[in-house]
């Protein structure tokens, strides 16, 4: 796929770099020549520099070509702009990184985004994983699949999958020391050394399950 990203901060060059590995085609674009040099200096991958509150730099970049475009740019002016010039040439998919809830609500509310992520929920979820020390994905309100390492919790050694879900956890699927998956185990199974689980349920009842008090 064709992606441009908007605003090069830190997160965004890491993300960039990590499409660039899966084999995407990535733009990059921003208002600051020391950023876009830190990405040349990484990345083989187009970069243009301009004021993003003009239509130039977007034009000069033909990210209207793109199949997705990624607003990430600390100023929210820039990333309303970058979604507006974005929408009104039809790109398929658009997705903004904003700072704060009410510039998400905004671009919500009049369509100019398929998807906002707030950096504060970035961090949040960061934090709280780091705190739990588990690896999670919030697929709904109050409702997160979850990759549990048996080695970081060792309380799990030997103990079965009834457990995890007297927890209140629906067990997907447990990888084993060999990385062999297993789907759907049964209430038997035997938690050992070198596994990871796969969850979904509430983060107070992951915490609870892992006697993490959180």
């Amino acid at each position: 796929m064709r992606i441009a990203i908007v605003g090069a901060s830190k997160e965004a060059i890491l993300l960039a770099k990590r499409l660039h590995e899966l084999g995407h085609e990535i733009i990059a674009l921003d208002d600051k020549r020391d950023r876009i040099d830190e990405i040349r200096s990484q990345l083989d991958i187009a970069t243009f520099i301009g004021d993003l509150r003009t239509l130039n730099v977007y034009d000069e970049s033909r990210i209207h070509r793109a199949d997705i475009i990624i607003a990430a740019h600390e100023d929210e002016a820039m990333n309303i702009i970058a979604c507006a010039y974005a929408k009104f040439k039809g790109v398929p998919r658009i997705i903004a990184v904003t700072t704060t809830t009410e510039t998400a609500n905004l671009l919500k509310s009049i369509g100019l985004t398929d998807q906002v992520v707030t950096r504060e929920e970035i961090l949040s979820r960061a934090i709280l994983d780091a705190l739990i020390d588990i690896r999670s994905l919030e697929v709904s309100k109050d409702l997160n699949i979850a990759v549990i390492d048996v080695e970081k919790h060792r309380s799990l050694l030997n103990q079965k999958v009834e457990y995890l879900e007297e927890n209140g956890l629906k067990v997907l699927a447990i990888v084993d020391e060999n990385g062999n998956l297993e789907p759907c185990p049964p209430k038997e199974r035997v938690l050992k050394h070198g596994h990871r689980v796969i969850v979904v349920g509430r983060l107070r009842n992951i915490s609870r399950a892992l006697g993490v008090g959180i």
